[in-house]
């Protein structure tokens, strides 16, 4: 079953804010950002246990080729 995925406000925020840094300092780059984390919360939605558990049942992945994390409350 894929299950919802819900983004905190703050963390819709912090995406957005990142996505237009990247934009600002090169061309092309929060698209790809942005990219990069659709694809991240795609693969969780499908293969939620796939990603460690780092506290509880909040599990982690990272985006790829970008200092940022996403976390997963419940699976």
């Amino acid at each position: 079953m894929i299950r919802p995925v819900i983004f905190r406000l703050a963390a819709e925020h912090e995406m957005l804010e990142a996505e237009r840094w990247f934009e600002e300092h090169q061309s092309d780059l929060g698209r790809r950002f942005r990219s990069s984390v659709d694809q991240t919360i795609e693969r969780m939605r499908e293969f939620p246990l796939s990603f460690p558990v780092v506290h509880g049942q909040k599990r982690r992945a990272l985006i790829p080729r970008f200092p940022y994390e996403i976390g997963r409350a419940h699976v």
